[in-house]
């Protein structure tokens, strides 16, 4: 089977987004106020609104994109497997194995928000899931889903009966991004 190359432009432009996302990440030390907009000043500042247009873009949207051509991928990976009839996982593993190696490596050594680690435990879960059959797979997306809703009615309570989780950073936090060691 040849390669769909409509995957592969999509899986570029995400990975070009998500790198767009990341500089403004580095850019602004993990401040999660400029990041998620919250100190925006006015619709006079050429800056703010060029900010908000980029974020507007980038920020999230071409993530989960990345998100779906990761599944996407692992799917043809899946259907490879039976189609020329080797067992499920085999392979795949070590293509877990090196999204975690690579996701604590930028985990450690570049930003603290990188996502290919949660990748990787995600394929893991899903890898097994897949190999235990179609049963195994309607069980999964009924026990998620409900664990989504759950946790969707928690934070909505939880907003009726006292202030949300805020999104803003610390100025320790930012000290850290600023002026801290790599061990910081």
């Amino acid at each position: 089977m040849e390669r769909i190359a409509l995957i592969d432009i999509l899986r570029g432009i995400a990975i070009l987004g998500t790198l767009g996302t990341n500089i403004w990440i580095f850019a602004h030390l993990g401040d999660l106020k400029y990041i998620t907009t919250t100190d925006f000043t006015s619709w006079s500042s050429m800056d703010d609104i060029l900010r908000l247009f980029v974020l507007f873009v980038f920020n999230g949207k071409l993530l989960g994109i990345l998100t779906i051509m990761f599944g996407v991928g692992m799917e043809i990976k899946y259907r490879q497997s039976i189609r020329h009839n080797k067992t499920w996982i085999g392979i795949y593993k070590w293509v877990i194995l090196f999204l975690m190696v690579e996701g604590f490596l930028h985990y450690v050594l570049i930003m603290e928000y990188d996502v290919l680690m949660s990748y990787a435990v995600t394929a893991g879960i899903i890898a097994v899931i897949l190999k235990r059959g179609e049963r195994v797979m309607k069980r999964a997306l009924w026990i998620a889903g409900a664990i989504h809703l759950g946790l969707l009615v928690l934070i909505f309570t939880s907003m009726l009966f006292g202030s949300a989780f805020s999104m803003v950073s610390s100025p320790e936090l930012l000290a850290i991004y600023a002026e801290g060691t790599w061990l910081d």
